[in-house]
């Protein structure tokens, strides 16, 4: 009997157990497998998506440690926030809503906005523009390279050490200051204003200051 019992365990054991326990190993090792494809095709996605983006009524947009080839970006109502981010080319256009841009790279990049207040710090602009019609912009450890230019058709425009070889500011209705220069009616003031890579700025209403 005896024998007969350990006869009867050792084929569960062989016929039913083992199997059992290879086949569950087997579909852990599949769903790992599937997971990690899953993870890629979503990580995949996510990328591509953040290339074209358009949003529309969203409390806020917040894109960090990112590099992107070219993005095309249209928000409305919806405050934006880059931290950490490359941008290689591309444009950025907004329309009652905020941005700031932190610690990033931003190349060729045009930016369009509309009743929107643009703050920039520590932050590399090589080439591109910058065009508001309602808002004002704030720049501070701002380093230009191949030129930048600023348009503002209402609002303040202020650059804190911002970095480039030459200067040009001109002012239809406010103050203008760049460095030790000022002009309280406006006008134009120029600082190496034939360097390629310099900072132009343009105000129709609203005062400039540069320092």
């Amino acid at each position: 009997i005896k024998k007969l019992v350990l006869n009867r365990d050792k084929i569960i054991e062989e016929q039913i157990i083992k199997p059992q326990s290879t086949l569950i190993k087997e579909l852990h090792n599949e769903n790992i497998a599937l997971h990690k494809e899953l993870s890629k095709q979503t990580k995949i996605i996510d990328i591509a998506e953040k290339y074209d983006l358009q949003v529309n009524d969203a409390s806020q947009v917040s894109l960090s440690n990112l590099e992107i080839e070219r993005a095309d970006f249209r928000l409305n109502d919806t405050d934006t926030a880059f931290n950490g981010v490359t941008i290689n080319n591309g444009q950025l256009h907004l329309n009652d809503n905020d941005l700031a841009v932190n610690d990033s790279t931003l190349t060729k990049m045009l930016i369009q906005t509309a009743d929107s207040d643009i703050t920039m710090n520590s932050v590399a602009l090589d080439g591109g523009s910058l065009s508001t019609q309602d808002g004002d912009v704030h720049f501070n450890d701002i380093t230009i390279a191949n030129g930048y230019t600023i348009t503002a058709k209402d609002g303040d425009v202020e650059a804190l050490n911002t970095k480039a070889d030459g200067y040009s500011t001109s002012v239809s209705d406010g103050d203008n200051r760049l460095f030790n220069q000022s002009n309280d009616n406006g006008g134009t003031l120029t600082q190496n204003d034939t360097a390629p890579n310099r900072l132009q700025v343009t105000a129709s209403d609203g005062d400039v200051t540069i320092r």
